[in-house]
């Protein structure tokens, strides 16, 4: 992880023990891809990367309006610079990563490839999420880990 990431809601380090066992089968391995819908500030992003994402070639995908929605409006998050921590918290990996900014059902829809992880932590309206599982899931091949948040 970068040695001062910008974090000001920290909503994903609970779950590194849980995520360490799950994702062990797929850390170092050469051209990991994975898919991030919903990535805020690049906490679990930045974890991603340092610590899954380290074999040759391999690379993460993030969507993002980076603009938040009423979930954040009700609890106060702020959405004022999360674009740039986000692109702090990611730049000593920067050149394994995309970002595509736009609604996940209208960016996921146009992806292609294969994604040996899908994680879903955008919107957590249960519309929402089905929406973008439903979408991811085709990206996804046998034996591929899709995780919810």
């Amino acid at each position: 992880m970068a040695d001062a990431p910008a974090i000001t809601h920290d909503w994903f380090t609970a779950h590194i023990p849980v995520w360490t066992r799950l994702l062990a089968p797929l850390a170092g391995r050469a051209g990991v891809r994975a898919l991030e819908i919903g990535c805020f500030e690049g906490r679990a992003t930045s974890w991603l990367l340092a610590n899954v994402l380290t074999g040759e070639g391999s690379g993460i995908d993030c969507v993002d309006t980076f603009e938040g929605s009423d979930e954040y409006a009700s609890m106060g998050v702020s959405m004022a610079g999360v674009r740039e921590r986000f692109e702090a918290n990611v730049a000593p990996w920067r050149d394994r990563v995309s970002v595509h900014v736009g609604r996940s059902a209208d960016v996921v829809r146009r992806m292609d490839g294969r994604y040996d992880l899908v994680y879903v932590d955008a919107s957590h309206a249960a519309p929402d999420v089905i929406a973008d599982a439903v979408l991811a899931w085709p990206l996804l091949p046998a034996g591929g880990v899709m995780i919810f948040d």
